[in-house]
């Protein structure tokens, strides 16, 4: 990732997480409060679905490259 689409990607995530902060942005999207164990729920399974996504990660590459040096 370069710097310039490494700023659009940080801009794009400020700017979509500010849309859920702001009142009036939130008012305008029509996007309705969340409770806080929703929240807390939803952070609780991004937080579980790294470590689950780095290693099928791992264990896709070890399985690609064993499928390449056998043929």
């Amino acid at each position: 990732m370069n710097p310039l689409r490494a700023a659009l990607v940080a801009t794009m995530t400020v700017a979509f997480g500010s849309a859920f902060l702001m009142p009036w942005s939130r008012d305008l999207f029509e996007l309705p409060l969340t409770e806080l164990w929703a929240h807390l729920m939803a952070f609780g399974f991004v937080a579980a679905a790294w470590p689950l996504l780095e290693l099928g990660s791992r264990f896709a590459e070890r399985w690609h490259r064993r499928g390449v040096s056998d043929a």
